[in-house]
């Protein structure tokens, strides 16, 4: 049998799919990879293996990471007794990808030697992934990240991959539809066969330590240079909430916070590759620090952040709103470098629904929150996501959720309908909603907050802001974006007529117009990197109210 060329390192491509912690641990695998030998490549068609980072969240995540794997699976090389998976042009719906492939049609194989299975779907479901799912060469779970490289290398020899083979030590540099709904890796792959496996998780929460443990002599886990300006680092792993539809503490673990210490050196480091905004992530950011001594650490955090040179923003995500202290309120709306962006997990605004949900809050203490943080900064950027079709869910908690979103003006808003997950106790709540009806609350809360959208938008017409570029077309029009959007899922601003701005640039604009979640602008002042950038919130005035410039 044929192996990777001996005289290149064999490719490797990780495809990612779900949240931002999910994106970081894709980071780790490719610094880890990266520092065994491997070549990181973003096709994977031009792969020798190919890493499927999966996601287990809600159905139709276990369903696209499904599919994502029989797409992988239809990339690969024939190997000796093992017959190709056959695909079918009939076979599934197509959906869309960001991953690099040939959009001219199926395949019938590609250069692939391997397919190995990371992420949440692993986790949560490993033995039954191995016993059911050949075509996957690896089943890697949690525990075997740190020896990710040694099933990898066994299968692209040809052997059968152990799953706790010790790698080389890294140094920094539910049942399944049987029709399945995309084909993630590409628009042009379908899912290999029809029969998907039955998903049964094990019962109880897992002890677990870091995913990515920092090596022995290392400051942080290994992850590849900065490739643009932008770069998520996590706070944390796990959570030790027990929200009644999630099962997320069952598989991924109790919280456990990163040392201050190994953050602050991973953002300075991410800092000195050109990464200029840093966006925190963890299941829950505002449990920061509780298992390191007291919740003060995030604050602390952040004062230690806003010293790093060559940092300009650093936006924090997954915001629990019944943790959310003065203290970190005041912090954000006072310190230098972190965005007046407040990202809220609020799920619904039905006070029933959300004790039924094991969660706090209600529509008027969740304006009231809404309403603290606009006394502290009255340009303060709100995202937030609502579960519609709950078990229980009656109309009238419906319109408290369409009142809350028409008095509060939100700017960033996702609607999911409710999806019954093994192992939650929400599965044993009577008062099931239909399905159909539930989706039907999803497209309509999506109307009303597009019409609700329009209004904050156009309130921003004629007035300053400061944007970091993105990317930047033939044309010189720029993709950007303010404190305002986060990077991937909120709106951007689209600025027109702009000559030698690059990714990672810094512009001052006016706001000409707004088209639903996208802002219209010209640029005022001349491209900066970020280095140039001040290092203090400049207030850009601008009539009634001030823009901050980050």
């Amino acid at each position: 049998m044929t192996t990777p060329d001996s005289a290149r390192s064999p490719k490797v491509a990780i495809v990612t799919l779900g949240c931002g912690r999910n994106e970081v641990d894709s980071a780790n695998a490719a610094g880890l990879l990266a520092a065994s030998g491997y070549e990181v490549v973003d096709d994977p068609e031009q792969a020798d293996a190919i890493v499927v980072n999966t996601c287990a969240f809600i159905e139709a995540a276990k369903q696209e990471s499904i599919d994502t794997i029989f797409s992988a699976v239809s990339l690969k090389q024939p190997r000796a007794g093992v017959l190709p998976a056959s695909v079918s042009a009939e076979e599934g719906e197509r959906g869309s990808s960001d991953a690099v492939l040939d959009p001219a049609g199926p395949k019938e194989h590609g250069r692939a030697r391997a397919v190995l299975v990371m992420g949440c779907l692993a986790e949560r479901y490993t033995e039954t992934l191995r016993a059911e799912l050949p075509e996957a060469d690896a089943v890697v779970p949690f525990a075997d990240y740190a020896r990710l490289p040694a099933p990898l290398r066994s299968t692209l020899r040809g052997g059968t991959p152990g799953p706790s083979a010790p790698a080389a030590p890294p140094v920094p540099a539910v049942p399944i539809p049987d029709r399945p709904a995309a084909a993630p890796l590409a628009a042009s792959v379908a899912p290999s066969r029809a029969v998907r496996p039955a998903l049964v998780p094990p019962a109880g929460r897992r002890t677990l330590p870091m995913v990515f443990p920092t090596p022995a002599g290392a400051a942080f886990p290994a992850r590849p240079l900065a490739r643009g300006p932008v770069a998520l680092v996590k706070l944390a792993e796990g959570c030790d909430r027990d929200c009644s539809f999630c099962a997320i503490p069952s598989f991924r673990g109790g919280f456990r916070s990163r040392r201050p210490t190994e953050v602050v050196d991973e953002v300075a480091w991410l800092a000195g590759q050109g990464i200029s905004e840093v966006v925190l992530v963890a299941e829950n950011s505002t449990s920061y620090g509780k298992d390191l001594g007291g919740r003060s650490a995030l604050v602390q955090l952040l004062r230690e952040l806003a010293t790093v040179d060559g940092l300009r923003r650093v936006r924090l995500q997954y915001l629990q709103p019944d943790e959310l202290t003065p203290g970190l309120l005041e912090e954000m709306a006072a310190n230098p470098v972190v965005c007046s962006y407040f990202d809220l997990s609020l799920q619904h605004a039905s006070a029933p629904v959300l004790r039924r949900m094991r969660r706090g809050g209600s529509r008027r203490d969740f304006l009231d929150l809404v309403g603290r943080i606009r006394a502290l900064d009255p340009d303060a950027a709100f995202r937030s996501n609502f579960i519609l079709g709950f078990p229980g869910e009656r109309r009238q908690d419906v319109r408290e959720v369409e009142d809350f979103l028409e008095e509060a003006r939100l700017d960033w808003v996702a609607f999911f309908a409710y999806s019954a997950e093994d192992g939650t106790t929400a599965l044993a709540l009577d008062g099931r909603v239909p399905a159909r009806t539930a989706r039907t609350r999803v497209e309509r809360l999506t109307e009303l907050q597009a019409r609700v959208l329009d209004g904050v938008q156009a309130g921003w017409v004629g007035r300053r802001l400061e944007v970091l570029v993105d990317r930047v077309d033939p044309k010189g029009t720029a993709e950007a974006r303010s404190f305002r959007e986060g990077p991937e899922h909120d709106g951007l601003v689209r600025v027109e007529g702009l000559s030698g701005a690059a990714a990672g640039d810094y512009l001052e604009v006016e706001v000409t117009g707004a088209e639903g979640p996208e802002l219209c602008a010209r640029p005022l002042r001349q491209a900066r990197p970020a280095s140039a950038s001040l290092r203090t919130r400049d207030a850009l005035a601008t009539g009634p109210a001030r823009v901050r410039a980050r």
